[in-house]
């Protein structure tokens, strides 16, 4: 498919069957279901790193095993929220903040409920709808989370909130279609494929569930009341009724979701790596499909017989990769650079603007940006953000090689000097960020009120360099509603929101959004650029420009928070 022939697609690439036959082995899951996590089996694992933590709220809040993987849970029975695989995993993650987070939902609770519509609503009640419950939960849990923020008499500043606990109040165990929550007094039956979702009583149509979610408080911390047995002993119901809108696609969704978490805490963290070797041209694939052809046995830490055709390691390769297959996508397109001009570029600055954390973990992706521009001699990703002067790692002035430590088994080559450089603060406030042939911004939000005030004296600078920039988005609404904000600012919109052939595959859960409608990494994006003026520069003035010294150091960071939106 050409690239013209997409200018303004709007369904997602990867929404067939067909389509994800082609990424991964449909039988995949049962090579999975043998491995330490999803088998089940003791001892149970060790929890997962906070940095990578998710919620899932049929699942042991520390190490993520549950219905799916056919873990009998214990149940937190002050809060009725927390499920966990064992006494000392319930013990762990009470003294690590779930004591803060059911102390802050008890104390919150009743005002919460209180200050939402005059009382009328009580958490632990049937919403009239979905925006009941977002909106009451919502309340709740941004005073959990604030509460939980506080700095105790020791600390130096605020508290870390781990994701889970974030996610927990609007995530919580809940009935997929009449929305009651398990803080009630109901039966909560889990899906008996995916573990991810439940029904209440009412709503099941199997008179005989297959797993039950009563409550009986026993004056513990927790109970053994066979939550999340995955239906053995007794005839599951059929799992499609749990999934009433998005059918077996959803429950598919929910199994690949869980299972990733699940290979996070097996693994210790996600893959995130590099292919090994260089391209004797330019490779410029048109999906994920095209590139695993010809890369799916080119990752020598991944063995491609068995675990290249499992869906979480795709998955998690194409999370990482998103970015530098997006960046190269679009230079591609001819709307913007076009494969010729890109083919002969010998030097490539990426600007990432609004960038966090996720932006410099595991920056070895990038390394693929020379893999498949063999041309490239010279690499330079910038990372520009506000939020970066809190991160703890430090960075030289002149960036940091991306051939430490993390590629010595397949190096890059020698004739490519390729660094990524951090530039804590605003855009539109920093000095030095002069060469770019393409500024990227990964889930800007700049149709959110919160950032918008932030983000237009940056728009005006991108504006002004002419150069193109490109801006993703988690679906197409969000794009949309972000290319609408460009409307006052003086630039073309070279490609419309249109969906993005090389988004993440990983499957996120949003709390705050209906089940079937899971989050991807880079999903949409829009390019555009500014008009150029005179003394202006554009992309293609950097493709062969004489080298010359790295940019001045960074004047000092900006302060103020810039919290922008980011993955759970």
């Amino acid at each position: 498919m050409s690239d013209s022939s997409v200018s303004a697609r709007e369904d997602d690439y990867y929404s067939s069957p067909e389509s994800m036959s082609k990424l991964w082995a449909p039988r995949w899951l049962d090579v999975f279901k043998h491995g330490a996590w999803c088998s089940g089996e003791d001892p149970p694992p060790t929890g997962i790193d906070p940095k990578f933590d998710a919620y899932h709220p049929f699942a042991c809040n520390v190490c993520k095993r549950g219905p799916f993987t056919g873990t009998v849970l214990l149940k937190c029975t002050k809060c009725r929220v927390a499920r966990y695989c064992s006494r000392e995993h319930q013990k762990n993650d009470w003294d690590d903040g779930h004591k803060r987070w059911c102390r802050a939902f008890a104390n919150f609770r009743k005002e919460a409920e209180n200050e939402y519509d005059d009382g009328v609503y009580e958490i632990s009640e049937r919403p009239d709808d979905i925006d009941q419950w977002r909106n009451c939960s919502q309340i709740l849990s941004d005073r959990i989370v604030g509460e939980m923020s506080k700095g105790g008499k020791k600390a130096k500043g605020p508290r870390a909130v781990r994701l889970s606990a974030v996610h927990m109040t609007m995530g919580m165990p809940r009935c997929r279609k009449c929305l009651v929550s398990g803080v009630a007094n109901v039966e909560l039956t889990p899906c008996p494929r995916c573990g991810d979702v439940a029904l209440c009583k009412d709503c099941l149509e199997d008179p005989a569930p297959a797993s039950s979610d009563r409550d009986e408080d026993n004056g513990d911390k927790t109970r053994d009341d066979g939550d999340g047995d995955g239906g053995k002993g007794a005839i599951p119901p059929p799992h499609l009724q749990f999934h009433p809108d998005g059918g077996e696609a959803e429950c598919d969704g929910h199994i690949l979701c869980l299972s990733c978490t699940g290979m996070v805490v097996e693994q210790g963290s996600p893959i995130c790596v590099a292919s090994d070797t260089d391209c004797d041209s330019i490779f410029h694939p048109t999906d994920w499909a095209d590139y695993l052809k010809k890369k799916r046995g080119d990752f020598h830490s991944v063995p491609k017989d068995l675990m290249m055709l499992m869906a979480p390691v795709i998955a998690f390769i194409t999370d990482g990769l998103s970015i530098p297959l997006t960046i190269l996508h679009t230079l591609c397109r001819p709307e913007v650079i076009g494969v010729q001009n890109v083919a002969s570029m010998t030097r490539l600055v990426v600007h990432l603007v609004g960038a966090l954390a996720v932006e410099e973990m595991s920056v070895s992706k990038y390394v693929e940006l020379i893999r498949i521009m063999p041309a490239l001699e010279y690499l330079r990703i910038v990372t520009v953000g506000p939020d970066l002067e809190l991160l703890q790692s430090k960075f030289p002035s002149e960036g940091r090689p991306l051939n430490f430590a993390e590629n010595d088994e397949c190096p890059i080559r020698d004739s490519c000097d390729a660094r990524i450089v951090r530039r804590p603060g605003y855009y539109h406030e920093l000095n030095g960020l002069d060469e770019v042939n393409i500024v990227v911004a990964c889930h800007s939000g700049l149709h959110d009120e919160r950032y918008k005030d932030r983000w237009m004296p940056t728009l005006e600078v991108l504006a002004s360099k002419g150069v193109p920039c490109c801006f993703t988005a988690y679906n197409q609404a969000e794009a949309l509603a972000d290319a609408k904000v460009l409307d006052n600012v003086n630039v073309e919109i070279l490609v419309p929101p249109t969906a993005n052939p090389f988004r993440g595959l990983r499957p996120f859960s949003d709390p705050s959004r209906d089940p079937s409608d899971f989050i991807y990494s880079n999903a949409h994006y829009f390019v555009f650029r500014g008009v150029v003026g005179p003394g202006s520069s554009s992309a293609t003035d950097f493709i062969s420009a004489p080298r010359h010294k790295e940019s001045t150091p960074p004047s000092e960071a900006v302060k103020a928070a810039y919290q922008m939106p980011i993955l759970p």
